[in-house]
């Protein structure tokens, strides 16, 4: 069991918590990487912003420590299944802590609460009738003297016959079975072949909570629709009891009265209520009471919804216990468009991308100011990650507060006066209030996108405000100009604070401010006091490149794993040096046409923004997406492209892309294509699309020339000379512009565009 650190203390009213909020567990079987940062920045920023707010609330979380794989682990290595976990829950703190992630409590699975909250559920359960008992044929290793876990048979896919599948889903076909429906299974451990033994087992009666389930999902007032309606699919399409006991030898609690332990995945969400316990000075009494009286809160990812939406809150009300009040599911994380893996070495230690930034705020500012409410998955783009850094943080925030403090200091000794009373000001504060109300809205939803660009909308106010004003123009009386300036400075690093904590501690100090602050303090102006010694906090952010770690955590020098300023992570299956030629052959060749013969002039072209709804794979060309688009017209559009190789999925889910919409429709492999996205590539062989800020069906200009009415062919097209030239889209040497902005690339600076 886990040494106890928290002291008991006497809880008052005012003390005794009215919100827990908590992120998934860690699994304590490998390093932090910068995929789950997501959510536990999500989870951070949020609860501050509560904090801030006047809400007591806590945080609480811990390392889920149980379960075969670390057993399996800890064996291999010469060592204990503690010894294990605890260097990787010591491990695990200390890279949140580089990101600023602060919870109340982090305590561990394999604790004396977690046991005592896990029997006195499990016997919950089994008091009201909810635990039955089945005998289960499994795979069992002669030579290991085990039962064997999913991930450790593999065999042929019994759907497809794909070869070196693990024992619960194929990688190939997407097919789920048992491992005994394997064929020709092996031992992961030892290679050798298993054979089949039956085990008595217990099952949770999940079956029997499907209406209990089903009215909670149709009445959960900030439960996302996307998720609601998946696990609804779920209830309704039938739902199986649960196996909650696993055969030893295995890292966990027995169950009572047997010799089975309890499934990692049926005690690891109660490590959320020991967490709690360890926040209240390890009272289990305490927090069995806090949580059935405090909202609770879950932020968790898109792959562990089953269990969070059926499982636990079947298992809390069937014990007697709450469930959750909210549970905010986030996307995955990719980077630079391609999925985080192992065996594409694009797995980015949490501790490694720390050493290679100023400051770890960036990457919980990028974070914030790309996640919304919704489901989506989120792209970390190096190019973009510096130039947003850069234009956003450092020339935009950090410029307004450095100068508008060292013009204070310079022209009058560090000293505020009272703010401006004119109608410039007057209108600038009504503005400003109204961006600070909906700021707190949007934290209060988990809008944190948007939070941050009414945030980002705020300073570039104040910017404007004191570039008119010209105070260098009128040193004499321009006090009341700068003291508003000083007061807004204020109010943007509070604002900013659950997302950038340490900044705005830093900016405190140079406003002079030593007390703690607090959401009411916005809007109170900064007058008739002294501020500190100004500083130069951040400067521009240098391009930067990082090693990723692939199987088994060793770290990769080949080139294809390097992630430099604006690189895509090649996926092992494209040489880098693919030319654009290349590519305008594949789409030829999809098309059923050949090289362009035919000159058009630009005029024949009707270019439109779509944004894309929906990506699936081509059923028959393995290198073909099949896009649904929103074109404007009200009527879904279907395309199809050659970008498998260089976007998942869920990268291309939501783009707003630059469509060829008079192209002449081609059936691609047996689906009629009706239209084409356009895509940049360099020489390197990167490839991007192109992206506007347009309403779906808005026209994308090329110079100053008029929309074509006809359709053209596909050699028609390629007969246009589309560039890139830093970054900038031309067709014929004449800018593509929306909405009279030029059409730009991240990634790409100089190449072709097909």
């Amino acid at each position: 069991m886990t040494v106890k650190t928290a002291m008991k203390t006497e809880q008052t009213a005012h003390d005794v918590p009215e919100v827990v909020v908590t992120s998934a567990l860690p699994y304590a079987n490998g390093p932090v990487h910068i995929g789950h940062l997501v959510e536990y920045i999500q989870t951070d920023v949020y609860v501050r912003a509560l904090k801030l707010l006047g809400k007591r609330a806590v945080y609480c979380c811990a390392g889920d420590t149980h379960g075969a794989p670390i057993e399996i682990n800890a064996t291999k290595q010469g060592i204990t299944p503690e010894a294990l976990v605890g260097k990787y829950l010591k491990e695990h703190q200390e890279d949140f802590a580089k990101y600023l992630i602060a919870f109340d409590s982090y305590y561990s699975t394999n604790s004396d609460e977690n046991k005592h909250f896990a029997e006195a559920i499990y016997a919950a359960l089994k008091k009201n009738g909810h635990i039955s008992e089945k005998e289960l044929e499994l795979t069992y290793c002669e030579h290991d003297k085990r039962f064997l876990p999913d991930r450790y048979v593999k065999g042929q896919c019994p759907k497809c016959g794909a070869p070196d599948q693990y024992g619960d889903v194929c990688e190939k076909c997407n097919a789920t079975y048992n491992t005994t429906d394997l064929v020709e299974p092996y031992c992961t451990l030892c290679k050798n072949a298993p054979v089949r033994k039956t085990s008595t087992h217990l099952f949770f009666k999940l079956s029997s909570f499907a209406p209990f389930l089903q009215e909670w999902l149709r009445q959960h007032p900030t439960l996302q629709p996307e998720i609601k309606n998946q696990v609804l699919g779920w209830v309704n399409a039938g739902l199986q009891d649960w196996c909650i006991s696993r055969d030893g030898p295995y890292f966990g609690f027995k169950i009572p009265g047997t010799e089975k332990y309890f499934y990692v995945w049926l005690d690891a969400p109660i490590g959320y209520i020991s967490s709690l316990a360890h926040y209240l000075g390890d009272d289990v009494q305490a927090a069995e009471r806090v949580w059935n009286s405090a909202r609770v809160e879950h932020f968790i990812g898109k792959d562990i919804v089953y269990f969070h939406l059926l499982f636990w809150p079947a298992v809390l009300h069937a014990a007697g216990w709450k469930v959750p009040e909210n549970i905010v599911v986030h996307g995955h994380l990719t980077v630079n468009g391609e999925k985080m893996s192992k065996s594409r070495g694009t797995l980015i230690p949490a501790g490694e991308f720390a050493a290679k930034l100023p400051d770890t705020q960036f990457l919980r500012f990028y974070y914030a100011a790309s996640l919304s409410h919704a489901m989506t998955d989120l792209d970390l783009n190096l190019r973009d990650f510096t130039e947003r850094v850069n234009k956003e943080l450092v020339s935009n925030v950090a410029n307004f507060i450095y100068r508008t403090l060292s013009f204070i200091e310079k022209n009058y000794d560090s000293k505020l006066g009272t703010v401006a009373a004119d109608e410039k000001a007057d209108a600038l504060e009504r503005h400003v209030l109204e961006k600070e109300a909906l700021v707190l809205k949007y934290y209060q939803e988990c809008e944190f996108r948007k939070a941050v660009q009414e945030i980002l909308h705020i300073a570039s106010l104040g910017n404007a405000y004191f570039q008119e004003a010209e105070p260098w123009k009128r040193k004499e009386d321009s006090l009341p100009i700068l003291t508003t300036c000083a007061s807004l400075v204020k109010d943007i690093v509070l604002l900013l604070e659950p997302v950038l904590p340490a900044f705005s501690k830093k900016v405190y100090a140079q406003l002079g401010i030593t007390r703690e602050l607090s959401f009411n303090d916005l809007g109170e102006p900064l007058e008739n006091c002294s501020i500190g010694k100004p500083a130069i906090i951040w400067t521009r952010v240098e391009p930067f490149t990082i090693e990723t770690k692939g199987d088994g955590g060793a770290k990769s020098s080949s080139k294809k794993n390097e992630l430099k300023k604006g690189s895509t992570v090649d996926d092992g299956k494209k040489s880098p040096a693919k030319t654009m030629k290349d590519e305008e052959k594949l789409r030829t060749t999809t098309h059923n046409e050949k090289i362009p013969t035919t000159k058009i002039s630009p005029d024949a072209l009707d270019l439109i923004a779509a944004t894309i709804v929906k990506v699936e794979k081509h059923p028959k060309a393995e290198k073909l997406y099949i896009e649904t688009l929103d074109d404007g017209s009200g009527t879904e559009r279907v395309i199809v492209s050659g970008l498998v190789p260089y976007y998942a999925p869920e990268a291309l889910l939501g783009k707003t892309i630059v469509l060829v919409n008079n192209l002449k429709p081609a059936s691609l492999r047996g689906v009629e294509s009706k239209g084409m996205l356009l895509a940049a590539q360099d020489d390197a062989g990167r490839v991007e699309v192109l992206e506007v800020a347009a309403e779906p069906g808005a026209k994308i200009a090329v110079g100053k020339r008029a929309h074509g009415t006809s359709e053209i062919t596909i050699d028609e097209f390629f007969s246009l000379a589309f560039t890139v030239e830093n970054h900038q889209v031309s067709c014929e040497g004449d800018p593509v512009t929306s909405d009279g902005e030029r059409v730009t690339t991240r990634l790409v600076k100089n190449g072709k565009v097909a």
